[in-house]
């Protein structure tokens, strides 16, 4: 619905330069508010659809929009990117640390750069043959970003209040594989009972 309206009134040109914006305003309002507001947000105001949801979508159209330029870049400078934003965004949270001014979210400057060249680094690697990573990527990608932040909440809750210290740490390093077990058992479920296609 959202491209409908951007393409009937012709305005994808500003809808791209509203992209990082955004995402600027985001950071101000979330990871970097202590640093330069001296307060938090709650996340509702924040982790939303117009300044997380909305320019993401923009950034895809416009990925979309110039991918015949975008694949004839090779796979390595996606690679440099990848390594270099992931440096950049632990330097980011140790300044925070430093300074004493580190709200819980974990989106740093470096972390979108960071999701756009790791992104951007799978795309470069063409398979002719389909694989298992595609075909949940092809079939279920909008329902694991639907649903993941659910399951990051609901373990989370349950890890921080039923578990001991050592599993607390143990969750901390597999976090990201337990949320996205869990969110892909929930959309299998949720598939055979045909609540969604």
């Amino acid at each position: 619905m959202i491209a409908m309206i951007i393409s009937k009134y012709k305005i994808w040109k500003y809808m791209f330069y509203a992209i990082p914006i955004l995402l600027l305003t985001d950071l101000i309002l979330g990871k970097y508010s202590l640093l330069f507001l001296d307060r938090e947000f709650p996340v509702i105001y924040v982790r939303n659809f117009l300044f997380v949801g909305l320019p993401y979508f923009a950034l895809g159209a416009c990925l979309k929009k110039y991918s015949d330029k975008i694949s004839k870049i090779k796979y390595y400078y996606w690679l440099i990117g990848g390594i270099l934003f992931s440096l950049t965004s632990l330097m980011e949270k140790w300044v925070l640390l430093y300074l004493d001014k580190n709200p819980g979210r974990e989106h740093y400057f470096s972390s979108t750069l960071l999701a756009l060249c790791l992104f951007l680094l799978v795309l470069s690697f063409k398979k002719k043959e389909p694989t298992i990573y595609s075909t949940i990527g092809n079939k279920d990608s909008l329902y694991i970003y639907i649903f993941h932040p659910l399951f990051i909440s609901i373990i989370g809750m349950i890890v921080g209040k039923i578990a001991s210290n050592s599993i607390v740490n143990i969750y901390s390093f597999t976090a990201p594989f337990v949320v996205f077990l869990s969110t892909m058992v929930f959309i299998i479920v949720i598939r055979k009972i045909r609540l969604i296609q």
